[in-house]
């Protein structure tokens, strides 16, 4: 489903619709069996980056189905969180990097306000990062464009299939549960990237 899953009901909802015709639903069905049904990729970072020969801690909300648990401990100098603006206490944390997936209404339970109260959580954890801190943001999402327009950090890098990210998803191909993609900067291929 990447790269265009996002994190939010509705994207994966138009990642649906983009698929549908060229999914096996046999094999989704598999997948998601094994998933249990919780456990989005864009939630694995840590887990991702140990994979790829990397020592991090981390933790995240669900369980990480390879390794039955929700976290691993390293003495290493990386630590990776998964953490969402569910409850607000977003606010409470102070990152080196932020990676933004989607801002969409979601948890109105909490955000009374909707969008304007989700925006208002957001630039206060944006506003307790560190002046070099770095900012990732998907600028395919409506939500992101907006509060990309109530924010001034310097440090903001944006993804996406859009021509005007920094980084670039070309040339997608979905092949039942793989996807292939190139990542671009400035015009330029830097990576041939494979899910599985």
């Amino acid at each position: 489903m990447s790269p265009y899953y996002c994190g939010g009901c509705f994207e994966v909802l138009n990642v649906y619709k983009k698929a549908k015709g060229r999914v096996n639903i046999q094999k989704l069905h598999i997948m998601l069996e094994k998933l249990d049904y919780i456990y989005p990729h864009h939630q694995a970072v840590g887990f991702y980056l140990e994979k790829a020969g990397y020592k991090p801690s981390y933790v995240v909300g669900g369980i990480i189905p390879d390794i039955n648990t929700n976290g691993k401990y390293s003495d290493d100098k990386f630590f990776v969180a998964e953490l969402d603006e569910s409850d607000g206490t977003i606010e409470k944390y102070s990152t080196d990097i932020a990676v933004i997936n989607n801002m969409e209404e979601d948890h109105l339970d909490y955000y009374k306000n909707g969008l304007r109260d989700i925006f208002e959580t957001f630039k206060k954890t944006v506003s307790n990062m560190d002046e070099n801190s770095k900012i990732f943001i998907n600028i395919d999402n409506d939500g992101n464009k907006e509060f990309l327009k109530l924010i001034n950090n310097r440090n903001i890098v944006t993804y996406g299939i859009n021509n005007n990210a920094d980084y670039i998803a070309k040339n997608i191909e979905f092949n039942d549960f793989e996807t292939k993609f190139d990542v671009y900067k400035k015009g330029v291929i830097l990576a041939k990237i494979k899910l599985i």
